[in-house]
């Protein structure tokens, strides 16, 4: 049974958090400690040891042409419940959980894991030390990651879902100096099942930080390792993965202008093949107003590199790894980053903190024919050897936000992705996505 927009009005929406410490200057640092009203100051000064906050958020949809096959709509809830305890144990040790429930009512069968999961255990882990501060930390267990702007490794929270790893993670941070190892495994969502991580999938890395320069120049250099013990060659033939991909990201601000550019090279080995591929991204953004109205006008480039001949033994589409994928490369959600260009322009305003609205406008060609158009988890959409465009197509979307407090936020937005020659071609077409939020967090 298909869902109207009018569900939306049925979801309840928390706008009364739990009651917080207030008291003093210390307030903010334990905003997020949870005791039922009237409990004295006293009491919360026990407590500071415990930790209680979460999510609840819903999301309506109304995609067209999922896959970009016309006539493949639909219509459904995505909601999401977050609980997390953090109990500090020591004033350098801590132990932090997580479950959540995430289910998808309305949504067209088969309905995948990353939409229904019911009631599992998202996180769990001990950390010594404090990975946000100074000095030395190790976190291990189930965890959350993110790096950057999350292109490559991230938890993507627009996702259902979202992204955890079985990790251990050390981090070493001094002045403007901060490194990070960590091995991982990503955990597979089974609804019904404990989720589980596999370790003949696995994801190494290193990511540094330098921020000497101040605002002008910031650098983060990384070296990270995909490795999966049996993957499918472009031949069709099964074997081990290796994948290192260094690379950096530079970014700074000043004058009104900020400024981001991430190059990243891939180098290993796919079964009996090699792996040769590039991925960038380069941002240039301008903010003016007042403090009341402001106002962000960026231009965006976005590419990777694709297989110019599939049967040379030599991989040459970029793999994103691990990435939060959406608003990547437009608000369809429909598009990855592979075998793609990607140039797009976009305008954000803000009023008094409390609204945004964004615009954005994405231009997609693919970078070679002879490659596939791949999704936002880099699996083929379509591959047409007997196209003649590399032109995708073209997507605008109008986004807007509004926090209504300081824990809910409310939301809505609408992309269209217009079809260009190459999906014409592909017997594809466009692809719409409106939706609605409510977000509350406590």
């Amino acid at each position: 049974m298909k869902l109207g927009f009018t569900c939306l009005l049925l979801v309840p929406v928390l706008s009364s958090g739990p009651v917080r410490a207030q008291s003093g200057a210390n307030a903010d640092k334990r905003q997020m400690l949870w005791a039922p009203s009237g409990v004295a100051d006293a009491v919360h000064e026990e407590l500071r040891w415990l930790r209680l906050g979460g999510e609840l958020r819903t999301r309506f949809e109304a995609p067209t042409a999922s896959g970009l096959k016309p006539g493949f709509n639909d219509q459904y809830l995505l909601t999401r419940f977050r609980l997390r305890a953090g109990v500090q144990v020591q004033p350098w040790f801590r132990i932090v959980g997580e479950m959540q429930d995430v289910r998808g009512p309305g949504y067209n069968a088969p309905v995948p894991a990353t939409i229904l999961n019911r009631f599992d255990l998202r996180q769990a882990y001990v950390e010594a030390g404090d990975a946000e501060g100074p000095g030395f930390a190790i976190r291990l267990g189930r965890q959350s990651l993110k790096y950057g702007k999350g292109r490559l490794v991230a938890d993507p929270d627009w996702g259902n879902e979202g992204q955890t790893f079985d990790a251990i993670r050390a981090t070493y941070s001094a002045g403007s100096v901060k490194l990070d190892a960590f091995a991982a495994s990503p955990v597979v969502p089974q609804d019904g099942l404990y989720d589980r991580s596999y370790k003949q999938n696995m994801l190494y890395g290193l990511y540094g930080s330098v921020s000497r320069f101040g605002d002008a120049l910031r650098i983060e250099p990384y070296l990270l390792l995909k490795s999966n013990a049996k993957v499918k060659n472009e031949l069709g033939k099964f074997g081990a993965l290796d994948v290192y991909t260094p690379g950096v990201r530079l970014y700074g601000l000043g004058y009104g202008f900020d400024w981001e550019a991430e190059m990243a090279l891939q180098r290993g080995t796919l079964a009996d093949h090699k792996v040769s591929a590039f991925g960038g991204a380069y941002v240039l953004g301008y903010t003016t107003g007042l403090r009341a109205w402001q106002s962000r006008v960026s231009l965006t480039y976005m590419y990777a590199s694709g297989d110019n001949n599939p049967q040379d033994r030599l991989r040459n589409t970029f793999d994103t790894l691990y990435p939060s994928t959406h608003l990547r490369n437009g608000a369809t959600d429909r598009i990855g980053w592979a075998n793609i260009h990607d140039p797009a322009l976009q305008s954000e305003w803000r009023f008094r903190r409390k609204w945004k609205l964004t615009g954005a406008l994405h231009d997609f060609y693919l970078a070679t024919l002879n490659d596939a158009l791949y999704s936002k988890s880099c699996s083929v959409i379509v591959k047409n050897a007997k196209a003649t465009s590399r032109h995708v197509g073209y997507e605008p979307s109008l986004l807007v936000d509004y926090q209504l407090s300081r824990e809910t936020s409310i939301g809505a937005g609408f992309a269209y992705l217009a079809q260009g020659e190459f999906l014409r071609q592909s017997h594809l077409g466009g692809a719409s996505q409106p939706y609605l939020y409510v977000d509350h967090k406590f």
